[in-house]
């Protein structure tokens, strides 16, 4: 995979950051100028010397353009259950109380940064050409209990040559204990190579690809290529779990010119 814009985009050092408080506190700021009140975010600071132990995992190229890329054991039981603690809240829309059903179903916690978090922070940021413009935002876990889904959406927000944006996405399964929930990306094309099926649902009936959803790994993709133009192909969604529960966690990645 092989320097902060006009929105004054930092890094805030939210070390004692509590998934209890709504994560606009503390925030970063960029709606006036993206003229979207709903775009808030808020960047950790990678802790440089945590010592980690090794987690062995095994990485599979699966596109090139996009650069997608299937990664298996990214994270391990233990950090799992780490991870899953995590007390959910609500998706709200803009300005209102009420979860947005229409987009997403599903609690979003964000994490308490124990060394369990500091250390796959750093696995993220190590899996990466990472450069010294960029900044990782605040890890979320996502649950998706029955009927609970996500629609097709890009992470990225369009907006890297000029304000920065999300420049990769971890999608990591913590927990698959259900039928549905794939992750489909209706552009990418189905390999010919069946050994992808232990990853890949090959029977779905979805176009494009349906990655499972499988404890442990990890989708990983880059939004926008050296140009700054968002890949169309990344455009992806969380089908509904049928039955059961999913639990997931994002892991973004911003570059800031």
């Amino acid at each position: 995979m092989d320097a902060d814009s006009s929105l004054s985009l930092g890094v805030v050092d939210i070390q004692n950051y509590s998934m209890f408080r709504p994560l606009q506190e503390p925030i970063i700021k960029f709606a006036e100028e993206l003229n979207d009140p709903s775009l808030n975010t808020a960047f950790i600071k990678l802790d440089d010397h945590v010592q980690c132990y090794k987690q062995p995992y095994d990485i599979f190229t699966f596109s090139e353009s996009p650069p997608v890329i299937y990664i298996r054991s990214f994270v391990s039981e233990n950090e799992i259950d780490d991870l899953i603690k995590a007390r959910p809240s609500p998706v709200y829309k803009k300005g209102e109380s009420q979860p947005n059903d229409e987009v997403r179903k599903s609690e979003n916690a964000w994490p308490e940064r124990s060394h369990v978090v500091k250390c796959i922070e750093k696995r993220a940021q190590q899996f990466q050409n990472w450069q010294p413009n960029m900044k990782m935002e605040v890890l979320g876990v996502q649950r998706y209990q029955q009927n609970g889904f996500f629609k097709h959406h890009h992470d990225s927000f369009g907006t890297a040559p000029t304000l920065g944006d999300r420049k990769s996405t971890f999608n990591v399964y913590l927990e698959s204990n259900c039928t549905g929930g794939g992750t489909h990306f209706p552009h990418l094309d189905m390999p010919d190579d069946r050994g992808w099926c232990e990853f890949v649902d090959c029977e779905a009936s979805e176009s494009g690809v349906v990655f499972k959803a499988i404890a442990g790994n990890a989708v990983y993709w880059e939004n926008f290529g050296d140009d700054g133009i968002k890949y169309p192909a990344t455009l992806h969604a969380g089908l509904p779990v049928l039955s059961g529960r999913k639990i997931g966690m994002n892991i973004w990645t911003w570059l800031i010119p």
